[in-house]
Formats: C-alpha cells, sequence, structure tokens
C-alpha cells in the first residue's frame, strides 16, 4: 500500500520515460494479493491502468494489459468495465501483436465473469474466432486458450466454435502450439461433443489423426480431447477408421465400463454389448473375425480383464 501510491503516479505521468511506466505496472502486477485484499486499490489502479492501454508506446500497453489482468483476478467485480478495452485491443489490426495477446490473456482470466453474462460471451466469441485466423501465431494460441474459457463459460457457443477449432487442429503448416490450444478447446467441449453424434464424428477422426502428429505434446493433447468423449462413442468410430489399434489402448486404458461379447442371432456375427453408467445399454452386431480382433488388441493392453468380459 505504501508503495502504489507512488506506482500508480508514475503510470499516469505522460512526461515519465516509457520504461519507467511500464516497470510501474510490472510492480503493481505483482501487488494482485494486496490489491485482492482492499476493493479500493483495484478500483484505483483500474483507472489508470485502462488509461494506461490506450498509451503511445506498445511495451506500455502491453504492461497495462498484463496488469490489468492481475487487477481483474483481484476484484472480478471491475470485469465489465475492462471487457470493452481489451476487446477493442484484440480485434485492432494496427495493434502490436503482444498487445493483442497480452489482452488475450487477460480475457482467459474472465471466464466466470463471462460465465455469469452470456451478453459478455458472444462478444468475447466474435472478436476471439477472428483472432483465431491472425497471422501472428502467438496471437492465435492466445486466442484459442481465450475461447476455451468462453466455451467453458457457456457451452451454447461451442459449435460456433468447433469448425474453426477442428480446422487448426488439421491444418500441417499450423504451429504446433496452436494446435495443441485448439485441441485442449476441443477436450473443452466434451459434453457439448457427446451430445450430438455429427460434431462427435468430425471431431474423432481429425483427433485420431493428430495422434500420429511428428510434436508429442500436439499428440497429448489429442489423446486427452479423445478421452473426454463418449465410450460409445469411440466403439462406434472404430468400425469406421483405419486406426484400429490406437482405439482399443484408449478403451482398455481410460474407461472401466464393462463391455461385453456375446452371441448374436446373426450368423457369423457377435454381439458387443456396452453398459454405460446411465441410460439402457447399447449393442452393436459386427462380423465375428473384426470382433475377435478388437478383443485381442484390447488384451494386449495392460489392466483390461477386469474391464472386458467374454460370455
Amino acid at each position: 500500500k505504501a508503495c502504489l501510491e507512488t506506482l500508480l503516479a508514475a503510470c499516469k505521468d505522460g512526461n515519465e520515460d516509457a520504461y519507467v511506466r511500464r516497470a510501474a505496472m510490472e510492480a503493481i502486477r505483482a501487488l494482485g494479493e494486496v490489491i485482492k485484499a482492499d476493493p479500493t486499490l483495484a478500483q484505483d489502479c483500474l483507472k489508470i491502468l485502462l488509461e494506461a492501454c490506450k498509451d503511445g508506446n506498445k511495451e506500455v500497453r502491453r504492461a497495462a494489459m498484463e496488469a490489468l489482468w492481475k487487477v481483474i483476478k483481484a476484484d472480478t467485480t471491475l470485469a465489465k468495465a475492462c471487457l470493452e478495452t481489451l476487446l477493442a485491443a484484440c480485434k485492432d489490426g494496427n495493434e502490436d501483436a503482444y498487445v493483442r495477446r497480452a489482452a488475450m490473456e487477460a480475457i482467459r482470466a474472465l471466464g466466470e465473469v463471462i460465465k455469469a453474462d452470456p451478453t459478455l460471451a458472444q462478444d468475447c466469441l466474435k472478436i476471439l474466432l477472428e483472432a483465431c485466423k491472425d497471422g501472428n501465431k502467438e496471437v492465435r494460441r492466445a486466442a484459442m486458450e481465450a475461447l476455451w474459457k468462453v466455451i467453458k463459460a457457456d457451452t451454447t457457443l461451442a459449435k460456433a466454435c468447433l469448425e474453426t477449432l477442428l480446422a487448426a487442429c488439421k491444418d500441417g503448416n499450423e504451429d504446433a502450439y496452436v494446435r495443441r490450444a485448439a485441441m485442449e478447446a476441443i477436450r473443452a467441449l466434451g459434453e457439448v461433443i457427446k451430445a450430438d453424434p455429427t460434431l462427435a464424428q468430425d471431431c474423432l477422426k481429425i483427433l485420431l489423426e493428430a495422434c500420429k502428429d511428428e510434436n508429442e505434446e500436439v499428440r497429448g493433447a489429442a489423446m486427452r480431447a479423445l478421452v473426454e468423449l463418449s465410450l460409445k462413442q469411440l466403439i462406434e468410430c472404430y468400425w469406421d477408421t483405419k486406426n484400429k489399434k490406437l482405439i482399443p489402448i484408449i478403451v482398455s486404458r481410460c474407461y472401466q465400463t464393462p463391455l461385453v461379447v456375446t452371441d448374436s442371432n446373426t450368423p457369423n456375427c457377435q454381439k458387443i454389448v456396452l453398459y454405460d453408467t446411465a441410460g439402457k445399454p447399447v449393442s452393436w452386431n459386427k462380423p465375428q473375425k473384426e470382433v475377435e480382433e478388437l478383443i485381442k488388441l484390447m488384451k494386449s493392453q495392460e489392466e483390461t480383464f477386469s474391464w472386458f468380459s467374454i460370455l
């Protein structure tokens, strides 16, 4: 508190050196916990930082937005006052890429606030989707990470986002960290995708392909996103995909749901029955050779036997 008056004075002094103003804002950013304990301090910081977001120096603008993020986290009631400034920075094609990225990172911190106001979510969605096509890879990644929070805040927006996210996942020319961010956002859509078989099919094909990505972090993100989908969707996809090994691995390692193979009334077929955690059992009649291959692949995985039985 003793320092804050001096720091805020430096931030708003138009005659002060830009690097000094930036250093003052970085010091304010470090005071998150102190500001959190005193709403009056948060209000004082907010006014000055919002003004600094329009500073003529890009480094100062970036530092202001990074500090703003901490102030918002300290007092989320100030979020609406900040959002207009942050969104304006995101969509300004003339703004410095690092300033745009800092603005999106601040928006990402507003998940709970956006959740309480669907109008805010809609405003954020339009701008973040546009930013996912930004010419700077760091901005695209920040946009997708912020989009993930917006989606979690309002899942009704998921379908509008999914096309952009899937396009980023399968773009071989896209930066690996952007692809990973897109998959993490898809992972947040698990419940939405489960409720729509068409979405599930589109996601599964792209995520299965991404599991072979040359980048380890992308492969991990793809696997984590796959696990968020339902077992029923994975089993259905198994029969249509060329990647016959990966789905049994995921099923045997990540699910503890009874999956039973029994006789079928159809000649040369067997019935696979899935006893899911809710609802009626789901079953498939499939050629015996294909079922035997699935069993073989699943049994080759560790810790499978307690999860899979043959009657």
